[in-house]
Formats: C-alpha cells, sequence, structure tokens
C-alpha cells in the first residue's frame, strides 16, 4: 500500500493496482501533485544544470485511472530547452504540459519579486483548518493554518485566500513541492460563494523563482488571488509563494471555472 506522496510518485503509474483515491483533490487526481508528476517526467529531457522556469498545462479531464506519462525535447537551445508531456487516464488524454528549463546566466538586471504581505497572522499564531478527507482526500497530507480570517464558502467581498502551509510528508525536489503546494488552496473564487461550487483548473502556467532548487524551506504562504472573473463562470487566479522568511518561490496563472 502507497502511504506517502513520495512512494506514491515512485509507483508504477500503470498499475491496476494503484489507488489514486487518497491523492484526489475537488475530482480526480490533484492538479499539483499532477504536474509535479509530469515534471519528473519532462526532467529526463533537461540539460544538465538546468532550472525549472515555466511549467504550462492544460487540464483536459479528471485523471482516475492508471496514468500513462510521456515526454519529448521540443527544442534544445543554448540558454533554454522546450520539452512537453502528457498523461493518459483511461486511454484518454487527461494533461498536457510544456516546460522550460534555463541555464544559469547572468545579465547584471535587478532582480525583482512579489512582496509578501504584511497584514496577515504569523504562522505561530494561525489556527489549524482541516479538510473533510471525504471532500479533498490529499490535504490530510497537509497542514493548512489560514493567515487571514477570509475562509471558503465564507461569502466574503474578497475573492483572496492566505494560508501557512506544509506538506506532512517529504518530497525532496523543491519544484514538485511547490508546485503541489501552489496548488494546496482551495480556489480563491470560493471565498465569495455562500454555497458548494466546485472550481476547478482548467489551465496554469507557473514561473518558477531561480531560488527554488537550492532554498531550504518546509512551512510556506500562499496567496492566491482572483483577478478576473466573467459571468459565463470563467475565473484567472493568480497564486503567490513564499518561505516563512519571505523568499518568493512562484507565480501561478490559473484560468478555472465555476461549476
Amino acid at each position: 500500500m502507497v502511504t506517502s506522496i513520495a512512494e506514491f510518485m515512485d509507483s508504477d503509474m500503470m498499475s491496476d493496482a494503484l489507488d489514486l483515491s487518497a491523492f484526489h483533490g475537488f475530482s480526480g487526481l490533484h492538479g499539483g501533485l499532477s504536474a509535479a508528476m509530469l515534471l519528473r517526467e519532462m526532467r529526463q529531457h533537461a540539460p544538465s544544470g538546468s532550472r525549472l522556469a515555466r511549467m504550462t498545462a492544460n487540464f483536459l479531464r479528471p485523471a482516475d485511472g492508471p496514468l500513462l506519462l510521456s515526454s519529448e525535447l521540443v527544442k534544445a537551445g543554448s540558454k533554454a530547452s522546450i520539452v512537453k508531456g502528457s498523461a493518459i487516464s483511461g486511454a484518454e488524454l487527461a494533461i498536457e504540459a510544456t516546460s522550460i528549463f534555463v541555464l544559469a546566466s547572468r545579465t547584471g538586471a535587478a532582480p525583482l519579486t512579489p512582496s509578501m504581505p504584511d497584514t496577515i497572522v504569523g504562522r505561530s499564531d494561525a489556527q489549524l483548518f482541516e479538510i473533510p478527507a471525504e471532500f479533498v482526500p490529499i490535504s490530510q497530507r497537509m497542514e493548512i493554518r489560514p493567515a487571514t480570517d477570509t475562509l471558503p464558502y465564507s461569502g466574503s467581498d474578497t475573492p483572496e485566500l492566505c494560508a501557512w502551509i506544509r506538506l506532512k510528508d517529504s518530497l525532496a525536489n523543491n519544484d514538485e513541492r511547490v508546485l503541489l503546494l501552489a496548488d494546496a488552496l482551495a480556489p480563491s473564487f470560493s471565498a465569495v460563494l455562500s454555497e458548494l461550487r466546485m472550481v476547478p483548473t482548467v489551465a496554469m502556467s507557473a514561473t518558477m523563482s531561480e531560488q527554488v532548487p537550492a532554498v531550504d524551506f518546509d512551512w510556506v504562504l500562499v496567496r492566491a488571488r482572483t483577478t478576473m472573473a466573467g459571468r459565463d463562470g470563467w475565473v484567472r487566479e493568480v497564486i503567490d509563494v513564499w518561505t516563512e522568511d519571505g523568499v518568493h518561490l512562484i507565480t501561478s496563472d490559473q484560468l478555472r471555472v465555476v461549476r
């Protein structure tokens, strides 16, 4: 029996005996975990010494059965290489993704990153928020402590959520951990809803900080903001993640739909 995220990612994804249900999000395999799995598959084509700069993924259908992962090198460049990957579940394409791996260079440009919010509850004072296992099974492998008073489905005026989060399971690769943690919060649009509605991710484009590969972290602060919402239910969400001491790790731009 697979008991941790790390074991799950090391498992044979095509095995009928592999139970994905403990690693589900709202519907099917958790999106951040799916992205992390595809990244690991695509990384085999990355040049030695390169880092992940951006990963884009389209979630075409829930991945709820054995997974066939594949990847191929699209372009190998002197500064950047592009790799595409896909995940097939139930004989249908479930996820398609593209990653850009870059080699270190120094341009002399001053670094610029989003500032960590300062009007929040500190991690040591934040209260534990428990999500029912039957609602989001993978949440049992995370510790979530809201950093503001706004909660999912609270009928707030502001479509924004912010929380301290850590994985209870170990996952050695920082890129994989950050992708998973960036998708650990409930959809920010759920903050303005007062009844349960699904708001799944349809597409994401995540840009990694150059510091991710080497930084040491456990807890992170995740802030998710809905910046656009249409009457047809399509919403744009921007997610930022920082270490506890303020190092910015990732900005993820997500397209979601209210169902």
